[in-house]
C-alpha cells in the first residue's frame, strides 16, 4: 500500500516540475515568424533598412559618408563584431520595404531585417533603469506605430540617461519626415547600448 501512494507522489511532483520548468523554459524563446492570427499586430518588432555590412568601421564609415552624398542619414551599429549600417527604422514592414525601395533604386543594395526590442530590458538589475529604459521602448514604439504619447515626468526617473529621454521627448513633437527618421535612428543606437 505505501508503495502505491510513494508512485503517485512521484508522478505528481514530476508533473509539476516539469509544467514549472516548461513554463519557463517557453518564455525564454521568441518566435518571430509565428503568423498574426485574427488580424492582430505584432508587439514589439521593429523593422530596420540595413544598407549594408562590414567586419570593420571603416567600411560601414565610407558607407555612410556614400548615403550621405544622396542626402541620406545613416548610423552605424556594431553587433557581434559586425558594423551594420542602418538608414531607417519603421514599426512596420511596409514602410521600411519602401524605403528599401528607395534606397535600391540609388544602387545602394539593401534589405529590411525585422527585430525584437521589448527584452532590451532583461539584463538591466536597477528597478528605476528598468523602468525607465521600459517606459522609453513604450513611447518609441508607439511612435513608430503612429500612436502618441505624453511624456509623464512625476512616474520615471529621467536622470538615467539625459540623452534618451531628449530624443523621446523631442521625438513626439516632431512633424518633419527626414528629422523623425534621424531621431528614431538616434534613438535605436542609444537603446542598442543597453542591451
Amino acid at each position: 500500500m505505501k508503495k502505491k501512494e510513494l508512485d503517485i507522489l512521484g508522478v505528481l511532483l514530476g508533473i509539476i516540475i516539469g509544467a514549472f520548468l516548461g513554463f519557463f523554459v517557453s518564455t525564454r524563446f521568441i518566435k518571430e515568424d509565428v503568423p498574426v492570427m485574427g488580424g492582430e499586430k505584432e508587439v514589439g518588432f521593429i523593422y530596420l533598412v540595413e544598407v549594408s555590412q562590414y567586419d570593420n568601421p571603416t567600411g560601414a564609415n565610407n558607407m555612410i559618408k556614400e548615403l550621405s552624398l544622396k542626402d541620406i542619414y545613416a548610423i552605424t551599429i556594431e553587433k557581434d563584431n559586425y558594423y551594420y549600417v542602418y538608414a531607417g527604422v519603421y514599426g512596420t514592414n511596409e514602410e521600411a520595404t519602401a524605403l528599401k525601395d528607395t534606397l535600391i533604386n540609388y544602387g545602394f543594395n539593401s534589405k529590411v531585417s525585422k527585430e525584437y526590442i521589448l527584452d532590451y530590458t532583461n539584463t538591466i538589475i536597477d528597478e528605476k533603469e528598468k523602468e525607465f529604459y521600459d517606459y522609453c521602448i513604450s513611447c518609441y514604439l508607439l511612435n513608430l506605430n503612429g500612436g502618441t504619447y505624453d511624456i509623464s515626468y512625476d512616474t520615471v526617473d529621467f536622470e538615467t540617461n539625459i540623452e534618451l529621454f531628449q530624443d523621446i521627448s523631442m521625438l513626439g513633437n516632431l512633424k518633419k519626415e527626414t528629422l523623425i527618421n534621424k531621431t528614431r535612428l538616434q534613438i535605436y543606437s542609444l537603446l542598442r547600448k543597453i542591451k
